[in-house]
């Protein structure tokens, strides 16, 4: 994908320009994360002098931390979708787990899969789980499953010891990541953080 801007133009113009419906491309988060993922360091660079030309503080440390991420999370991605096809070719039918998720397990991403699966048996009815852009881990539904949830300062203190910072909204919770973590680093911290949730109040 990067190729073709180290021969026809420097990154950050094209990132400068727009696209067939006016938008400037380096506002796109799909391109960005791309660039993340794949870029070396003159790419990463330009992302980071156009993202500084708008107004964004952010260091070269930061940059390199994203670029981690995406990479971790371009893997995961083509993990997934490897164990999935042998799933599909070599136990198709699923569980009744999986008919209440609406997807077989080998969909979600290992490091949160147990933890979706907790959260659901404890009544929170998740929608999506996983990387997100940057340095973003979430999980997520539809509604407001998670209004209410509540985190002691001491906890969430302790996750910002380790470089993350917990997010509670309503429809989601998201760590965002200030350290480069391992995968299986952050399947334990997701697992911290679901066994401080109780279960859900159905009545």
């Amino acid at each position: 994908m990067l190729e073709k801007f180290k021969k026809r133009e420097k990154l950050i113009d094209y990132l400068r320009g727009r696209d067939e419906r006016g938008d400037v491309r380096g506002f796109n988060e799909d391109l960005a994360s791309k660039i993340l993922a794949k870029g070396g360091f003159e790419e990463l660079k330009d992302l980071a002098d156009f993202w500084r030309e708008n107004g964004r503080q952010i260091t070269d440390e930061e940059v390199e931390v994203f670029s981690y991420y995406q990479k971790l999370r371009q893997q995961v991605r083509q993990d997934c979708r490897a164990a999935l096809e042998k799933r599909k070719i070599n136990a198709p039918r699923e569980t009744e787990e999986e008919r209440i998720l609406g997807c077989y397990l080998e969909a979600i991403e290992p490091q949160v899969r147990q933890v979706v699966l907790n959260l659901n048996r404890k009544g929170y009815k998740t929608q999506g789980s996983g990387f997100g852009p940057e340095n973003t881990q979430k999980i997520y539904c539809a509604d407001g499953q998670f209004a209410g949830l509540d985190f002691s300062t001491i906890f969430l203190s302790s996750l910002k010891e380790r470089g993350v910072d917990l997010k509670i909204e309503p429809k989601s919770l998201t760590l965002y990541l200030s350290k480069r973590l391992s995968l299986d680093e952050l399947c334990v911290i997701w697992q911290e953080i679901e066994k401080q949730i109780k279960l859900k109040d159905l009545t």
